[in-house]
């Protein structure tokens, strides 16, 4: 039987999951927590574990790497989230498959039945692959190249299985999809298939923007590159064993087939060149260049495919004009909106210093000014925040993105809340790679940590730690911000975001409610994903994760 770790918060999904487990012949361990899930890793072995990455006690991620550390066990990621970075994350830090809430219990449990069956598989097949100084030991379950162990996490060594013993084969990504994952190609994105392409190549690869074992055939698929002559003369040893085959047949077969492939390679070659020139007409288009037509006016399939996306161009091109009438008439308006409402509350601001300042003794009005200001300086923030994701909805903001060192960023962060963490006797802590980059709009993406680091300070007290941690990945940047203040309550954890939303757990009036809908919308719109996890009493994490690949 086999054995099945899960980790789970839901009560409902835990109770259907265990009694669908158990039918299926499954014997399944319940963790509702990551330190639950680490005990239990510890004292029994398993031979899947099943993970959801937003838990109380913080990611499934953070369970997974641990696991990676001494395991290869399969993994399968069951998660609510389905942003990109978030698949990424996951298939790069080990995990095998990712699987999107809601989803059906019978693609599940294939996909389950698909993992045990290829890791029962690969664990008693004694037999090698070899190739391009690429050698398998499938007993072993290890690969190798040029004698040297390759550190293939599980999902890499499987599609290095896959492509080897399909040598010169054109795989497309629905068929490495149904090998490796058993299902349809539609449950799950065909990114997943680019991204375990692209990190078995910098494994394998002598030069990974070069692929020479792992080609890309455009439009199809990958193919393993095996040199032609060496399949022919293994074709020629094997047909050697035939006697009934004379030698000067096969000559002539071989003969046939170079011609052949001859004929085939220069129509390949005149193709190649008719569509580079497309590419090089779509690629100008793209950088700018409004005014390109392909050549179309010749007969076959290929030229009416020209036809057609020389149409799109037209039309893509008259609705770009539209949206930039469309966008400079709303950049107008926010003005004048601004213009109106930032105007009248300067003017308040004056009169209210203008009493304060004539009034010398009563005071009660003094007072009144006092509290008038403060309440004149929240409106004021108000709408400038406002205003901001009016912009960002309006889709009228450009961000003006470049490298950035992210430890001058948040160094510059720590300076500006210096005096309110000295003056609240409260700790802001930093850490991270001095030499990490981000391509980002700097002013706009410190904004948005900056709402979130105010935000953490607005909920602790005397005494409490504040920590800003950044660390880069294959090809995510992680940011973190933690405090270890009040916590948020579970019935306000899935509504921070949302515009003007204020807890009725809490009694002091700090906040207006767009703070964190503010910094949510700038993260995003630098292609990022934010997440949050609290317990009640002990503390807040945020994670951004953004796309940062490393430069290899």
């Amino acid at each position: 039987m086999n054995r099945i770790l899960l980790l789970e918060d839901d009560q409902s999904l835990i109770f259907g999951l265990s009694f669908s487990f158990k039918k299926q012949g499954f014997d399944a361990d319940i963790a509702r927590t990551i330190s639950e899930a680490l005990d239990l890793w510890a004292k029994n072995k398993y031979e899947l574990l099943i993970l959801d990455v937003s838990l109380p006690d913080g990611s499934g991620f953070e369970f997974c790497r641990k696991v990676r550390e001494n395991s290869d066990v399969p993994i399968i990621f069951l998660t609510a989230s389905d942003e990109e970075t978030s698949v990424i994350m996951g298939l790069d830090i080990g995990g095998d498959d990712y699987i999107t809430k809601p989803f059906k219990l019978s693609i599940l449990i294939s996909r389950i039945n698909a993992l045990l069956r290829r890791t029962e598989k690969y664990k008693y097949n004694s037999q090698e692959v070899e190739s391009n100084g690429i050698k398998i030991h499938l007993l072993e379950g290890i690969a190798y190249k040029n004698e040297n162990a390759l550190d293939l996490t599980s999902g890499e060594y499987k599609l290095l299985c896959f492509l080897m013993e399909n040598p010169n084969i054109v795989l497309s990504k629905d068929q490495i999809l149904e090998k490796l994952w058993d299902i349809n190609g539609n449950y799950i994105d065909n990114n997943s298939v680019t991204v375990y392409i692209r990190r078995l190549r910098v494994k394998i690869e002598d030069n990974p923007s070069q692929p020479k074992m792992i080609q890309t055939i455009r439009g199809l698929g990958y193919k393993w590159n095996v040199n032609f002559l060496y399949a022919l003369l293994v074709q020629i040893f094997i047909w050697r064993q035939f006697k009934t085959i004379s030698v000067p047949l096969i000559f002539i077969s071989l003969i046939f087939t170079m011609l052949t492939l001859g004929v085939f390679y220069l129509y390949l070659k005149h193709q190649e060149e008719i569509i580079e020139n497309a590419e090089e007409q779509i690629n100008m288009y793209l950088e700018g260049n409004s005014n390109i037509q392909i050549n179309s006016d010749r007969e076959g399939t290929i030229y009416r495919l020209f036809n057609s996306i020389n149409q799109m161009i037209l039309i893509l091109d008259a609705r770009a004009k539209n949206e930039t009438k469309e966008k400079k008439f709303l950049r107008d308006t926010i003005s004048d909106i601004s213009h109106q409402l930032k105007t009248p509350l300067a003017a308040l601001n004056i009169y209210n210093e203008l009493i304060f300042n004539e009034v010398d003794k009563d005071y009660p009005i003094k007072d009144l000014c006092k509290a008038s200001d403060h309440e004149l300086n929240r409106m004021n923030t108000l709408v400038q925040n406002l205003l901001k994701l009016a912009r960002f909805d309006a889709g009228v903001i450009v961000l003006e993105k470049s490298k950035e060192n992210v430890y001058e960023m948040i160094k510059d962060l720590e300076l500006h809340f210096t005096y309110r963490a000295k003056s609240e006797e409260k700790y802001l802590q930093v850490s991270g790679d001095e030499k990490t980059k981000l391509f980002c709009d700097r002013d706009w993406l410190l904004e948005a940590i900056n709402n979130i680091v105010k935000n953490a300070f607005d909920h602790t007290k005397s005494g409490d730690i504040v920590k800003i941690e950044w660390e880069q990945f294959s090809s995510i940047l992680q940011i973190k911000i933690t405090d270890n203040g009040l916590g948020i309550h579970e019935d306000d954890l899935y509504h921070i975001f949302k515009r003007f939303y204020r807890s009725r757990h809490l009694t002091e009036t700090q906040g207006i409610g767009l703070g964190l809908p503010l910094a949510k919308s700038i993260i995003e719109a630098h292609g990022g994903t934010i997440e949050v996890f609290s317990e009640l009493g002990y503390g807040t994490t945020f994670l951004l994760n953004f796309r940062n690949p490393t430069k290899l």
